[in-house]
């Protein structure tokens, strides 16, 4: 019974820095692309 404990909060541990490192990505690359559209 404690390996399903260890199971569901291994999901619930990668679902959740799944979820920030595609928040932290998309704001990322957001900033990143509007630095380089400024043309001289």
């Amino acid at each position: 019974m404690s390996m399903m404990g260890d199971v569901q909060f291994g999901i619930v541990t990668a679902t959740v820095l799944t979820a920030s490192l595609l928040v932290a990505a998309i704001v990322w690359f957001s900033n990143y692309e509007s630095k380089n559209c400024i043309e001289s």
